[in-house]
């Protein structure tokens, strides 16, 4: 055999070699992206409440997996891994992003370990006593199973699943550690902060491998594309194996509104080494200086005519809508004659076993129900962890219909910068007042007639789209036995990789404004008199209402609070036939700054009397 021969025997030798210890190091790395349980996997007892789901909220990305209350049951329940070949190993890790999302004591989650089939044995438990996460756990296993060709896992619950609401499971990895290894475990700080307020950008984190290293970290700032500080190996520590740290950098002021900051850390080693596993070496935290104000929570339920305890989630819904609260409703049918497959497709996306489930803005979800009693006071503190949340968007509908061929343009107002790749537009026309007894009720408010182009909605790029507004047309048919007087268009925003609802927007059918600019009566004669929409709607600090009179007559413009006082008088006299315009700077009759909440604009001439509603948010 010649050197030449040897040389590349050896390194073919060398890189299988290789190759074979990599495959060794890391049995599974599982996200829950392909069928469920995965293959392999398996779930002993009490399968139902176990599943994936279309979220995010263990802190990896959709899908993942989550273990429901319910059904309810008391006892235990696994979910189990295949074999693994451990042979040879004395510890192996198990990584996994989690959130436990508590409901009372007591409760168990953890992970066993067994070999050849036989008992379990805890590597890990946690009695959660409030939510726990989301966050990454890393479990060292060092019992009698390692070193077994027939190890396996399993993630499990134990206790009354009645206390807990889920657990949200993602990014499951089984691995021994590379002897050079340094990792980005986390990163503090909330998604939104106030510009002009200080912050310190912080990370942890960890050696994952088996050799002491010297951890170098460094920070870079962006605003938006533009890098505005860096902090290249600003923090130096050595790192026995397993040892964590805390790294601060400097105070960093978010000075521009409506701006996203981007947040990139980055760590390496000072020895002269290969760090073997380079997908924990960076990690990259956005926060937002966003100042839009929510103009509506988007509340949707699943619920049923066959459903005993649906009616407190009606009456909740009444009851938000009622006391002019910021919500807009939608109620997703099951196993009625009001079930579609567009409403089975709300309910499936969100995981919807049991009814009802009111789930806000898409994250916030509570479920269960009573016959008697409003579920109002369960579901207003879910409404108000989402109603003051700032939001880069806003969003209008104008249209017109010939017949019930409507022709409406959503208007999405891009505000801010932001960094969303999967966001849709939907648009949901729901009707109520439907005479249905059912349950001790008479009728259906709020059900999810359809959805425009479909239930997936339409696909909106607003992470590379300017800073302005961006048009959906849509074009669409109506049913013909709808009382359209008791239809309302609602639209909203999703983020289809979190489910988050950025933002939501209603408006009654009947209602739907032509256009900011458009002369409706440039297109036909004017006929009557006319209260218009007003514009924009929300509004700060002002707003234009319009309206046509038929002839020369005394007109009353007023505006009135949601107690029904009024609030201030805009036109008292007579006015020429024609259009009209009047402004509104939301000031009472001291002119006075009123607060932020629904208000109506009332307009009465002779015979003709008209109110609308609008919503002053500053």
């Amino acid at each position: 055999m010649n050197k030449l021969t040897y040389l590349l025997l050896l390194a073919v030798v060398c890189l299988c070699a290789n190759l074979g210890a990599v495959d060794r190091s890391i049995w599974v790395n599982e996200d829950f992206s392909g069928t469920f349980p995965p293959q392999g996997w398996t779930i002993s007892a009490n399968a139902a409440n176990w599943s994936a789901f279309t979220g995010a909220s263990a802190g990896g990305t959709a899908p993942e997996a989550r273990f429901s209350w319910e059904p309810q049951f008391n006892g235990s329940s696994y979910l189990i891994s295949p074999t693994y070949d451990t042979t040879g190993e004395t510890t192996v890790y198990l990584d996994f992003d989690h959130f436990v999302d508590w409901y009372a004591n007591p409760f168990t989650i953890g992970v066993a370990t067994r070999s050849a089939g036989g008992a379990w044995t805890v590597a890990f438990s946690q009695n959660p006593t409030a939510n726990v996460g989301p966050m990454r756990k890393s479990v060292a296993i060092t019992n009698a199973d390692v070193g077994s060709d027939t190890f396996q896992f399993a993630l499990y619950f134990s206790g009354n699943s009645y206390n807990i609401d889920y657990w949200y499971i993602d990014n499951v990895k089984l691995y021994t550690p590379f002897p050079n290894d340094l990792a980005i475990l986390s990163v503090a700080g909330a998604e939104h902060v106030e510009a002009g307020v200080p912050i310190v950008p912080s990370c942890g984190i960890k050696n994952v491998g088996t050799e002491s290293l010297t951890a170098v970290v460094s920070l870079d700032i962006y605003q938006h594309e533009t890098m505005v500080q860096s902090y290249p190996d600003y923090f130096t520590q050595l790192l026995a194996m397993n040892a964590t740290a805390t790294v601060s950098f400097p105070s960093f002021n978010p000075e521009v509104l409506n701006d996203l900051y981007r947040f990139v850390f980055t760590i390496h080693s000072l020895e002269d080494v290969v760090d073997e596993d380079l997908s924990n070496n960076s990690m990259t935290k956005n926060m937002n200086t966003w100042t839009g104000a929510k103009q509506n929570v988007l509340l949707e339920i699943g619920t049923g005519g066959w459903c005993p305890y649906c009616p407190g989630a009606a009456m909740a819904a009444d009851h938000f809508v009622e006391e002019g609260y910021n919500v807009a409703v939608i109620e997703n049918h099951n196993g009625d004659p009001y079930a579609t497959d567009t409403s089975n497709g709300r309910n499936s996306y969100y995981g919807i076993s049991g009814f009802p489930t009111g789930v806000f803005d898409g994250l916030l979800d509570y479920v269960g129900g009573s016959n008697t009693v409003s579920l109002f006071p369960a579901y207003q503190p879910l409404y108000n962890q989402r109603v003051d949340v700032k939001t880069p968007v806003s969003i209008e509908l104008f249209g017109t219909n010939s017949g019930l061929v409507y022709t409406v343009e959503a208007k999405i107002n891009k505000l801010a910068n932001l960094a969303y790749e999967n966001l849709v537009f939907h648009l949901a026309i729901t009707q109520s007042h439907i005479a249905y007894s059912w349950q001790g009720q008479t009728e259906f408010n709020f059900v999810n007639m359809m959805m425009v182009p479909d239930r997936f909605g339409t696909t909106v790029d607003l992470m590379n789209a300017p800073i302005g507004l961006l048009s959906v047309p849509l074009t669409f048919t109506v049913g013909s036995g709808w009382n359209l007087a008791n239809c309302e268009f609602v639209a909203f925003v999703q983020n289809l990789d979190t489910k988050e609802v950025l933002q939501a927007y209603k408006v009654m059918v009947n209602d739907l404004p032509i256009g900011p600019v458009a002369n409706e009566d440039a297109l036909s004669p004017l006929l009557s008199n006319s209260l218009h929409s007003n514009y924009p709607n929300p509004f700060n600090p002002e707003t234009t209402i319009r309206y046509s009179v038929k002839g020369d007559a005394p007109v009353a413009i007023e505006i009135y609070n949601i107690k029904g006082q009024l609030v201030k008088t805009l036109v008292n006299g007579v006015q020429a036939a024609g259009d009209h315009s009047v402004v509104w700077n939301g000031t009472d009759m001291n002119n006075k700054s009123v607060g932020n909440g629904v208000y109506y604009f009332k307009m009465n001439s002779g015979k003709y009397s008209r109110t609308r509603k609008m919503i002053l948010m500053k």
